[in-house]
């Protein structure tokens, strides 16, 4: 009950001092480079009176200790964070009057980080630390960062070429499609082959057996083999008509992509 009531208690202290801890608690990050793909982040914050900030505390369940959280899914926390002091020990209200560990005044923090693959130019993520006050103030605090990597580059834009050393663009191994560039052929040359491609398609599997129970639809119904030639064409006429219509507006509007129509 006493756990239920303390993580009540806790929440509604986040709600309503989360503004107020952010505002007060603000952190100046940076990052050195230790090796090859390896970094250490530092980070220090000014820690106002009255408040403190909770170090590593294993035995209270749910105090996390401060810590960073980068955003870049390359890259993986090293080791324990490290802290420039010794924490002080305090009996703390809002925690049953647990000793508990705490840092005051002006705090550092140290945590190496190790980046696979492509480094970034800038690091960014966050700093989260449970801070506490007097007898029924606590709240956690999250701090957003961005620290600039030495050695990373940044991430290619859509407008950046690839160029491999071993290709002479000048100088292509074989045609880049002048020959059989569709574009240059002719509106009859591109409707005949649409036509030959929807020839071919009736011999699918999924078109070609309702090809006789369509005939046999037609013939059953007309009096005359005239009549049933008649009822065909106007069948597929009107199919024809109905991809046409549902084409005009896209011309209309000028939204039209070759590779779709």
């Amino acid at each position: 009950m006493k756990k239920i009531s303390l993580a009540i208690v806790a929440l509604v202290a986040c709600i309503v001092a989360s503004a107020q801890t952010d505002s007060l608690l603000k952190w100046q990050t940076e990052a050195k480079k230790t090796g090859d793909g390896s970094y250490e982040l530092v980070a220090r914050a000014t820690i106002p009176a009255g408040w403190h900030v909770y170090g590593n505390n294993p035995t209270q369940e749910g105090l996390d200790a401060v810590k960073f959280i980068p955003a870049y899914e390359n890259a993986k926390l090293s080791g324990e964070i490290v802290f420039d002091k010794t924490p002080a020990s305090i009996t703390d209200p809002i925690f049953e009057n647990k000793k508990l560990y705490v840092f005051t005044g002006t705090i550092e923090i140290r945590q190496q980080v190790k980046i696979t693959g492509f480094i970034p130019a800038t690091l960014k993520g966050s700093i989260t630390a449970n801070l506490g006050k007097g007898k029924d103030q606590f709240s956690p605090s999250e701090f957003p960062f961005e620290v600039t990597l030495e050695g990373g580059a940044a991430a290619s834009n859509t407008n950046a070429q690839i160029k491999l050393a071993s290709v002479d663009i000048n100088k292509p191994l074989q045609d880049c499609g002048k020959k059989n560039n569709v574009a240059g052929n002719g509106l009859w040359s591109i409707f005949l082959l649409g036509f030959l491609g929807g020839l071919i398609a009736l011999l699918t599997p999924c078109v070609f057996p309702m090809i006789p129970v369509t005939v046999s639809f037609f013939t059953k119904r007309a009096a005359n083999r005239k009549q049933a030639i008649k009822n065909g064409a106007l069948y597929g006429f009107f199919i024809f008509l109905i991809y046409l219509l549902a084409s005009v507006p896209f011309h209309v509007l000028g939204n039209v992509r070759p590779e779709i129509f």
